[in-house]
């Protein structure tokens, strides 16, 4: 009953809210007078409003509809006060706001059909029998489309993560349907369909190879098109997610016409049989459950690969795996919340960065629910903003109890059987798990997964498609050795430089290959004719085969650094002889010279087979609600490459040096692939007898593969 009391009270308060920003808009529209202060506090609310109204949505069909109309007048009001008005706009300028009140009818009109189909897609689902939903799936292939068309109309990142939050109550929902009827083969098609929507999209306009000539007139037509298309994207991604988006809805209008222009070319391409692939990579098409299977199939002259994907719900963490030889795929509840997956990622921060200083309210809660894993500890024995003192790892206060807790449960003992002959595991994680080391869980046997399997990372499995497709490694006769390289160290106030700078020498096994010194490029430092600037390294990195970052980086999680795409690696400006972090986050605006974002990153053009980013924790990224990955990784595997070795927190000099040193080595000498180069790098550590402190996870689990692993 209380239940009951309590949902109807939630429900009445947010139909109440979104019923009184109505009456603002209508005082606004009147002629009454509202503080910008006011303006500023209603939409903040309406930001917290958003999952409330989408709850609500399938009771209340118009309820979304009516939120975001009025959110964006009330935006619309804003921007006017600050700026002109709409009638002293110039002439363009009107247009632009016209556009805006058509695309908003645009995007109304799609949502109808959205819910159409999605009311057959859902009543095909519930009649269907078991083994039988191929018309449901089909249905529900549609409207994820349209939820994409929707999502296409507009810029603002608010907007977007809107129609996200809104994919990932549709998703929940038929996979909640799927998973109850034990329909395991369609729930991973949909778990995967989910995943890294976006960054397919933004891959889809990337470049890509083509299979073989085609007639001039229609290849070159698609070159211009998609020239137009990546120049529209660059411009909306100019804009940081706070600025007017007037403009933005005017090139997305324009985007959209382009995309209906290439559709009409992909079409014509796709008569072809051999550019059907092609067509489906550019339009980032998802795999079904048969494409999965023979992604994994084509590796296994060399190596047996097991796919594990996760998904996160609400309540709890799902695991799916398609063994060797395509077996599969079996599912399982792990049982594992969302809360708890957060409150290890927390801890592992608190362990290896030390405890947090300024704190969230939310923040704070979780703080203390992290302290209470096992070992249960006060913040007092993990002093603020350092790393833990290599002496005191191997002591029983530093044991990662609750990430061995872990194992059992995300590594499911009913299906070891299934991976016991395998020798890479790829994992295409979820929500909390991408912050997470899961190659550092345990085996049956105690021992660490990284000491049985190599263990490779995806953001999804249709990005490792894009992956595989630029990687020269599979095209070339083996054995592949790249053949140059680059490698740029900058340290920062408090660091020992030479410690930095001994990472100049990691690519020397390039220098064997046959070209001398010229096959690597090495900038260090901050000043004279060989410092490591970002034009010069922007400039190197453009012909280099393997790209070798160690410095410094600022993420959207540090202090004042809210937007992701302004994360980046802090490389020398040629001037100053030293970046302070702490003056970086008072003034940022005197170091553009100096960061190398996230932003600027997606404008690069590279040809590398690697990109390893030794800045301190490059791969931690802020997670939208449609598993997007915001920040470096994503702007990265968009400009080119097809992996990246990336450190999930801050590493230790020492160590990581060792660790990749052995990397380069069993990689670029011993022609040993990714995975199984970083694999022994780790089991190097492991074995160390000379410095105890390295069998930690601390010093030897921080890296990872993300992408292709050959």
């Amino acid at each position: 009953m209380m239940g009951r009391f309590h949902e109807s009270t939630s429900k009445r308060r947010t139909l109440r809210f979104v019923q009184d920003a109505s009456r603002v808009v209508e005082q606004l529209e009147s002629g009454q007078e509202i503080t910008d202060e006011a303006l500023e506090t209603q939409l903040a609310q309406m930001n917290e409003m958003v999952d409330a109204v989408l709850e609500l949505s399938s009771e209340y069909p118009q309820l979304p509809v009516q939120f975001a109309r009025v959110r964006q007048k009330l935006r619309a009001h804003l921007r006017d006060r600050r700026g002109e008005s709409v009638q002293n706009r110039p002439k363009a300028e009107k247009f632009q706001f016209q556009g805006l009140i058509d695309l908003a009818k645009s995007e109304h009109k799609l949502r109808e059909q959205q819910d159409s189909l999605e009311a057959e897609a859902w009543d095909s689902l519930k009649n269907a029998k078991r083994g039988e939903t191929t018309a449901a799936e089909q249905q529900l292939e549609q409207v994820l489309d349209l939820l994409d068309r929707r999502r296409a109309l507009v810029r603002d990142e608010q907007q977007q993560i809107f129609f996200a939050k809104e994919g990932k109550y549709l998703t929940a929902r038929f996979l909640n349907e799927y998973l109850r009827r034990q329909e395991w083969a369609p729930a991973l098609e949909l778990v995967e369909r989910t995943k890294s929507r976006a960054l397919l999209s933004q891959l889809g306009l990337a470049r890509i190879r083509k299979p073989m000539a085609a007639p001039s007139a229609l290849t070159q037509k698609e070159e211009n098109l998609l020239g137009r298309a990546r120049q529209i994207a660059n411009a909306a991604r100019s804009n940081t997610p706070t600025e007017d988006g007037v403009r933005g809805f005017e090139l997305w209008d324009h985007a959209v016409t382009l995309q209906e222009d290439l559709d009409d070319v992909w079409d014509e391409l796709a008569e072809d049989s051999a550019w059907s692939e092609y067509v489906s990579l550019r339009r980032g098409i998802a795999l079904d459950l048969q494409q999965m299977r023979d992604c994994l199939l084509e590796e296994q002259a060399t190596s047996r690969i097991a796919l594990l994907s996760y998904f996160v719900d609400d309540k709890t963490t799902w695991l799916f795996v398609l063994g060797p030889d395509g077996a599969g795929p079996l599912a399982k509840d792990t049982g594992v919340s969302p809360d708890h997956l957060r409150a290890c990622d927390q801890r592992l921060l608190i362990d290896f960065h030390g405890y947090p200083g300024k704190q969230e309210p939310e923040q704070k809660k979780l703080i203390e629910q992290a302290l209470k894993l096992p070992p249960t500890i006060p913040p007092t024995l993990r002093p603020q903003g350092r790393k833990p003192h290599s002496r005191k790892l191997l002591k029983p206060m530093y044991e990662l109890t609750y990430l061995d807790e872990l194992s059992d449960k995300l590594l499911p003992r009913a299906l070891h059987s299934v991976l016991k002959d395998c020798a890479v595991l790829c994992i295409s994680a979820h929500g909390p798990l991408h912050s997470l080391p899961l190659h550092a869980l345990r085996w049956s046997d105690g021992t660490y997964l990284t000491e049985r399997f190599g263990v490779c990372y995806v953001p999804s499995v249709g990005v490792l498609r894009y992956c595989r497709e630029r990687n020269q490694a599979r095209r070339a006769t083996p054995p592949y050795r790249p053949g140059t390289g680059l490698v740029a160290c900058v340290d920062m106030g408090g660091d020992q430089a030479s410690e930095f700078e001994a990472d100049r020498d990691l690519l020397a096994p390039l220098c064997k290959s046959g070209a001398g010194d010229q096959a690597c490029q090495v900038l260090t430092g901050a000043g004279g004719a060989r410092a490591a600037t970002k034009h010069r390294v922007i400039q190197e990195s453009a012909s280099a085969r393997v790209i070798h970052l160690s410095c410094h980086g600022i993420f959207a999680s540090d202090p004042g650094w809210q937007d992701p795409l302004q994360s980046g690696l802090l490389l020398a400006d040629g001037r100053r002889s030293r970046v302070e972090k702490e003056r970086l986050w008072k003034h940022p605006e005197e170091f553009r010279d100096c960061l190398l974002t996230a932003r600027e990153t997606y404008n690069l053009r590279l040809e590398a087979d690697l990109v390893t980013l030794g800045a301190c924790s490059t791969g931690r990224a802020q997670v939208e609600a449609g598993d997007d990955l915001l920040g470096l990784s994503r702007a990265w595997l968009y400009a080119g490459t097809p992996s990246l070795l990336v450190s999930l927190w801050n590493v230790d000099t020492k160590s990581s040096h060792r660790l990749l040193q052995v990397f380069y080595q069993q990689w670029l000498e011993a022609g040993q692939p990714k995975w199984r180069a970083l694999q022994l790098a780790q089991q190097a550590l492991l074995k160390d007898a000379d410095n105890a402190e390295y069998q930690h996870p601390f010093h030897w689990a921080p890296f990872l593969v993300i992408g292709d692993w050959v």
